[in-house]
């Protein structure tokens, strides 16, 4: 069984990527800013499921997220960079600060996740990195401008790292869905 380090449980894909993992038997490392959100799934996976909380849009708390599960579960074999936020306005109405949130969040959160765990996955010469990114990665959209850059940015990214990593045995997946319904 591996041992999967998950961004974004609370709600959508990646609490149902986290549950998925867990009734397959995997350890799961669940990760929320808000922690109380995963009380149930602790419940339901007592023994696979560990949490902690995470803020990919803070490096201290990537930081200690990232040792705290590596002290608690030893080697991490599966990222799941899913954390992300949604932006929806025309590229000039758009405020300044969502616009940069929108990029904090759904791009370097994934870029600051995936190389803080970088060492860990050399290391262990294995690994695999999913990212969720998005269809809106791959095409734009009218009044998506923002989250359309933010995507297309973290697909890039995770392109060019997925090269770079081959020859570790560390494959790199991106998960490019069209409109999810989540909270």
């Amino acid at each position: 069984m591996a041992t999967w380090f998950i961004t974004g449980c609370s709600t959508g894909i990646g609490r149902a990527t986290a549950e998925a993992a867990a009734a397959a038997g995997h350890t799961v490392v669940a990760t929320a800013r808000r922690t109380e959100t995963l009380d149930e799934l602790v419940a339901r996976f007592p023994d696979l499921v560990h949490v902690e909380p995470l803020d990919v849009t803070d490096d201290a708390s990537i930081a200690a997220a990232v040792d705290a599960a590596v002290h608690r579960v030893g080697e991490i074999d599966v990222l799941v960079n899913n954390a992300g936020i949604g932006y929806f306005a025309a590229i000039e109405e758009s405020d300044p600060a969502e616009a940069q949130r929108v990029m904090d969040v759904n791009f370097w959160g994934s870029a600051k996740v995936t190389t803080a765990l970088l060492p860990h996955l050399r290391a262990q010469r294995n690994g695999h990195i999913f990212t969720i990114s998005s269809i809106a990665g791959v095409r734009g959209s009218a009044g998506l401008g923002y989250y359309c850059a933010s995507k297309f940015a973290v697909s890039g990214f995770m392109e060019a790292l997925a090269a770079e990593v081959a020859h570790l045995d560390i494959t790199v997946t991106l998960v490019e869905p069209g409109p999810v319904r989540s909270e």
